[in-house]
């Protein structure tokens, strides 16, 4: 893992042995950038479950004045505050150990908050008591938001809840809380195949399609992007090409028919305008707003 602008542009970040983690590719850390561009400066940040830093870390390298970083493995927090050493980000960084989804996160949160990066895991947010908890987490950060801040979510693509099995009881909220998901690989995390590369659907009916851009190999590349708010975060300034995992380039899927076992996420946040979804490959980043008014 890297930084890839700013102040720290190259260095290298530490990381776990085994995939204790899951980064985010650079692919998309540079779409994600790329749209926030100038809103970065100055910024306060709040990244939940930060791993190594990969997010908050490139924020302070772009000029933002504050990021809180929450980590609930210790092994995984002790190499995010070597990063921040290693850097010398010391005065802007601050890392709380703990549960990103508990209430002491809310009173550590900066006021008014420009900017929060939300990357839970994966088996985590498949499961329907844990999806609720991450959202609700998501809809009591809205609130805190800047009028210009942006909540920042990252789940996998397609992204459906696991039905649980029929007849079983329902999973106490408090036991899926303790629960610490064992690490899974990319490919585990991907549950299925991905769509195919540099053709999406533009799924906006009020708004009309989007003209086509064209990659480096010269086809048409059509993002999908959801019709609640569509269009606010701005659009990619550079050209994404492929939207394909940096760590799987090459793999060519189709789309699925979600299973009687996948259940629908319904994805809008209260108090939020959102979300406008960009998908990339196995991934997707999904971005909200506070409703005003």
């Amino acid at each position: 893992m890297r930084i890839i602008a700013g102040e720290f542009r190259r260095r290298k970040l530490l990381a776990p042995d085994g995939l204790v983690t899951r980064p985010i590719p650079d692919r998309v850390k540079e779409s994600v950038f790329g749209m926030l561009g100038e809103r970065v400066k100055g910024a306060s940040m709040l990244d939940l479950f930060a791993g190594t830093g990969s997010i908050g870390l490139e924020a302070v390298s772009r000029g933002a004045k504050m990021a809180i970083f929450v980590e609930r493995e210790r092994r995984v927090a002790e190499i995010l505050e070597r990063n921040i050493a290693t850097l010398g980000a010391g005065d802007r960084c601050k890392v709380v150990q703990g549960d990103a989804l508990g209430q002491a996160v809310l009173a550590r949160c900066p006021r008014p908050l420009d900017l929060a990066f939300l990357d839970p895991p994966y088996p985590l947010i498949r499961e329907v008591a844990g999806w609720a908890r991450v959202k609700a987490q998501a809809e009591a950060l809205v609130p805190m938001l800047a009028d210009d801040g942006f909540l920042i979510l990252r789940t996998p693509w397609p992204f459906w809840l696991e039905a649980p099995p029929e007849g079983a009881a329902p999973v106490p909220e408090s036991e899926t809380a303790a629960r610490s998901p064992r690490p899974r690989s990319r490919r585990e995390d991907r549950d299925g195949p991905r769509p195919k590369r540099g053709r999406w659907q533009d799924v906006r009916e009020e708004r009309g399609a989007r003209p086509p851009r064209k990659n480096s190999r010269g086809e048409d590349v059509i993002y999908e992007i959801g019709d609640d708010a569509a269009g606010f975060a701005g659009d990619l300034p550079a050209d994404p090409e492929d939207f394909v995992d940096v760590d799987d380039p090459g793999v060519q899927v189709s789309e699925v028919a979600p299973s009687p076992a996948h259940l629908p996420v319904d994805l809008t946040l209260a108090g939020a305008v959102g979300p406008e979804t960009h998908k990339y490959g196995s991934t997707a980043v999904h971005w909200y707003m506070r409703r005003k008014g």
